[in-house]
């Protein structure tokens, strides 16, 4: 079986692999707040990128708390190393108990933005932090690693309190952090 940095390098390579092709824009030329993240950085906002294996908790969860926090000053994207199928539901919901709506999200694959600048590359576990590729045009990268709620043992209540505890996290450690990282202050909560 090949290792986990071989199959990373199999779906990087572009002879054995294409990268995800972009949607066409919006009839109208408007923007898409999604999917027009490879431009240049609107306004002179900064640029982060969350990265996570399956893209589809806790960078999902990292992009909703950083849009909504900082949205005025940065632009976000997030993505994985192996993305999943869809944004898991329990992130929807606990990220919707906190007002947050990320049900539209879909789980992206890293290298649809790995020729793109960012200011910020965040990894937000262990894995992807681990294959996470070098992305030229970034000028930082970090590591924030959080547990995996989808993995949490135990009934919808248990798995509930997981993803809650993960959601809250990320919203106390990573938004400060990225902000600090780029020179920003987080409005209050």
């Amino acid at each position: 079986m090949p290792s986990p940095a071989s199959a990373w390098t199999r779906r990087l390579d572009p002879r054995r692999s294409r990268a995800p092709s972009r949607p066409a824009p919006p009839a109208g030329g408007g923007r898409c707040s999604r999917y027009d993240v490879g431009m240049e950085g609107a306004a002179g906002k900064k640029r982060v990128l969350v990265i996570c294996t399956g893209n589809s908790c806790r960078s999902q969860m990292a992009e909703g708390w950083l849009r909504h926090l900082l949205g005025d000053l940065v632009e976000v994207a997030s993505a994985g190393t192996v993305p999943g199928p869809a944004v898991a539901p329990l992130a929807v919901r606990v990220m919707a108990e906190a007002g947050i709506d990320i049900s539209h999200h879909v789980p992206e694959h890293v290298v649809r933005y790995e020729d793109e600048p960012w200011d910020l590359v965040v990894t937000v576990c262990d894995d992807a932090d681990e294959l996470c590729p070098d992305f030229p045009g970034a000028a930082r990268r970090i590591h924030v690693g959080f547990p995996d709620p989808w993995a949490a043992p135990g009934g919808e209540e248990e798995r509930l309190a997981a993803y809650r505890d993960v959601r809250d996290r990320i919203r106390r450690e990573l938004v400060p952090r990225v902000a600090r990282e780029l020179g920003l202050s987080v409005p209050p909560s």
